[in-house]
């Protein structure tokens, strides 16, 4: 019994030392295999530094990159411009100038012929509002009427727009818009321009009056009448043409002698008959 122990502690104890040892070999060889690799690598490592110190070397003496090739033509470009003298210098810059000056002065000659140009255009403008302007104002031209006298006889009474004469009838001082021409009943009164008879009326104050329209806006007027059996109104007339015969119609003028009113008007104004007719 105390053998059989003693044989079961001997077997537990070799395996035990059997174990250990196989333990201490595995790892041995680990050791060994993990050696082998890392020589093997840094053999590799060591090899491939070499390959790549020769390839530097080699590009290094046997040529270069396209890059560093054109890099050395601009380097050797811009370290061989050829010297250029002084006097070279000065007359280059002579000719920059000059080039300068001829299109600095042609570049004012366009201007002045510009500018000229523009104020020939702005002249013919102007002259042309100018003109315009001025037949504008201007207006249609005026014919030029010649007038004849209505009646021959001596002038017992004148025209008194803005002063005043003595009226026998209203025994009074007055206005007077015509003048009264002196003149024998039923003497023939004629048209002082060629025109169209506008009225015929019976005035309350100068009473059988002939209103005859002109050009020009002037219109004639023909008072104290006995007759106007001449003519009817729309009638156009002619210068000279009879148109009625002296009377005493007018009641402001009743106390006078035979005579016509006249009164001459332009633009519906009275004027003064004496400024355009000639009375003899």
């Amino acid at each position: 019994m105390r053998r059989d122990k003693s044989i079961f502690k001997f077997l537990i104890i070799s395996i035990i030392l059997v174990l250990i040892a196989i333990v201490l070999l595995i790892s041995l060889i680990t050791r060994n295999v993990k050696s082998v690799r890392e020589n093997k690598f840094a053999g590799e490592m060591a090899r491939l530094n070499e390959e790549l110190e020769n390839t530097d070397t080699t590009s290094t003496h046997i040529g270069k990159s396209v890059e560093d090739k054109e890099k050395d033509n601009n380097e050797e470009e811009l370290y061989n411009v050829p010297e250029i003298s002084l006097e070279e210098k000065q007359d280059k810059n002579i000719e920059k100038n000059e080039e300068k000056k001829v299109s600095i002065s042609s570049a004012k000659k366009d201007t002045e012929k510009s500018k000229k140009q523009l104020n020939t255009n702005k002249e013919k403008e102007e002259m042309k509002e100018t003109e315009k302007t001025k037949e504008t104002n201007a207006g249609p031209k005026e014919e030029v009427i010649k007038f004849e006298v209505p009646i021959n006889g001596e002038i017992i009474r004148e025209y008194a727009r803005d002063s005043l004469v003595y009226s026998n009838t209203l025994q009074e001082w007055v206005t007077h818009n015509g003048i009264d021409i002196k003149a024998d009943k039923t003497s023939v009164v004629k048209s002082v321009a060629k025109g169209k008879i506008t009225a015929i009326k019976n005035d309350p104050r100068y009473g059988l009056t002939v209103i005859i329209t002109h050009d020009g806006g002037y219109q004639s007027v023909y008072s104290n009448l006995l007759t106007s059996e001449f003519v009817v109104k729309g009638e156009q007339v002619e210068i000279g043409q009879s148109i009625g015969t002296v009377g005493n119609s007018a009641s402001f003028e009743i106390a006078d002698e035979y005579h016509l009113h006249f009164e001459l008007l332009k633009d519906n104004e009275y004027i003064d008959p004496e400024v355009y007719i000639s009375f003899e």
